[in-house]
């Protein structure tokens, strides 16, 4: 009997562990990362870049989810460099 008792509660007490460590994890995430709801586009259109055979600029768009602005720069850099 005592056994029983004894394994009951320590299951229930790993249900308990659980949803603390759940309800924590979640209170630090709502508080460390936050959540876009609304993301502002600019586009800027270049007149000479990516033409079709008639002379007609194609649509292209790249999304590119940066870390830091450093990446931006580089990125800019390596664009410009290869359609010189």
């Amino acid at each position: 009997m005592a056994f029983i008792l004894f394994a009951a509660m320590c299951v229930t007490g790993c249900g308990l562990t659980q949803t603390i460590g759940d309800g924590s994890a979640e209170v630090t995430r709502s508080i460390f990362y936050k959540k876009i709801k609304e993301v502002h586009l600019d586009f800027q259109v270049r007149d000479g870049s990516n033409l079709n055979d008639n002379g007609i600029a194609l649509s292209t768009m790249h999304f590119i989810q940066l870390l830091n602005r450093y990446a931006l720069i580089k990125q800019s850099r390596n664009s410009s460099a290869k359609n010189h």
